[in-house]
């Protein structure tokens, strides 16, 4: 064909309507009490960017040195819905990472606050909606972020 091979699957995949590297979040794997506690989890001490130059969005659980049994059950539920994460150690705070824009999606649609500034005004879009094992594991993975 005389083309490279990522040329190749970037436009088979657009004939398939589908990002090649696009992949799915699985949060059916998830129980609701799972779900709402990844949420709170991330309305506690995560954070999202949105690197424009590299096209790039990360999503970020920023956790304590010495939590790392939650350090731990949230790579676990992450990789439960099909997320691949880094971990890094920066002073005492350990960092979970990862590279999705549908997991940057996906907690924007749930979460809302005003302006730019997540920490002090954040809180749950349409709370009345949600199941009560939910909204008990939101309250649970604020806490404990």
């Amino acid at each position: 064909m005389g083309r490279c091979k990522s040329a190749v699957q970037y436009h088979a995949a657009k004939l398939r309507e589908k990002r090649a590297r696009e992949k799915e979040l699985l949060v059916e794997n998830l129980t609701d009490k799972e779900l709402g506690w990844l949420i709170g989890c991330y309305a506690g001490d995560g954070s999202r960017y949105l690197r424009k130059d590299a096209y790039s969005y990360e999503v970020k659980f920023a956790l304590s040195e010495n939590e790392y049994a939650i350090v731990k059950f949230v790579e676990a539920v992450l990789l439960k819905i099909g997320m691949k994460t880094r971990r890094s150690i920066e002073g005492k705070r350990v960092y979970v990472r990862c590279q999705s824009k549908q997991l940057y999606r996906f907690m924007e649609r749930h979460l809302m606050w005003d302006g730019r500034k997540k920490s002090t005004s954040v809180r749950l879009a349409n709370l009345s909606s949600y199941p009560n094992n939910f909204l008990f594991g939101f309250l649970c993975g604020l806490i404990d972020a």
